[in-house]
C-alpha cells in the first residue's frame, strides 16, 4: 500500500513537471509570436513614413542631390 502511494505520488509530480514545461514552450512561443509582430510593425511603419516623407518636393529634391554625381572639378 506505501509503494501505491509513492507511486501516485511520483506520478503527480511528473505530469505537473509535464505541465509546468508545456507551460514554458506556450510562454516562450508566444514571446517569439510577439517579437516577430513587433519586428513586422516596425518595418511597416517605417515603409509607411518613407513614402509619406517622399511625397513632400522637399524629400524628392534631397534624394535626388544626394544621388546626384557631383559636379566638381
Amino acid at each position: 500500500m506505501e509503494q501505491h502511494k509513492l507511486d501516485i505520488d511520483s506520478l503527480e509530480r511528473k505530469h505537473q513537471m509535464e505541465i509546468e514545461k508545456m507551460e514554458l514552450e506556450h510562454r516562450h512561443q508566444l514571446e517569439l509570436k510577439e517579437k516577430e509582430m513587433e519586428n513586422a510593425l516596425g518595418g511597416q511603419l517605417f515603409t509607411s513614413m518613407m513614402d509619406a516623407a517622399m511625397k513632400t518636393p522637399e524629400a524628392r529634391q534631397a534624394m535626388g542631390q544626394a544621388f546626384r554625381p557631383s559636379k566638381k572639378k
